[in-house]
């Protein structure tokens, strides 16, 4: 089965949109280290922040996980 993938395949143009949305409820660009996937995971609880995470983010860190209640 050579060329067979074997995991999740993650659309690129989806994960980029959800980026935005959350670049939006953050109300600031999330940092451009993380990749689209690596973003959707910090940004909504599903992988902790690092510690150097929060130093980049600074004061906006306290808002994660992401979500449109924190906006309301």
């Amino acid at each position: 089965m050579s060329g067979t993938r074997i995991g999740p395949v993650r659309p690129r143009r989806p994960l980029a949109q959800v980026r935005r949305v959350l670049e939006d409820l953050n109300g600031s660009p999330l940092p451009a280290r993380w990749d689209d996937v690596t973003a959707a995971r910090r940004s909504t609880g599903r992988e902790p922040l690092t510690a150097e995470d929060r130093a980049e983010l600074g004061a906006s860190a306290a808002a994660f996980p992401c979500s449109a209640e924190a906006v309301r």
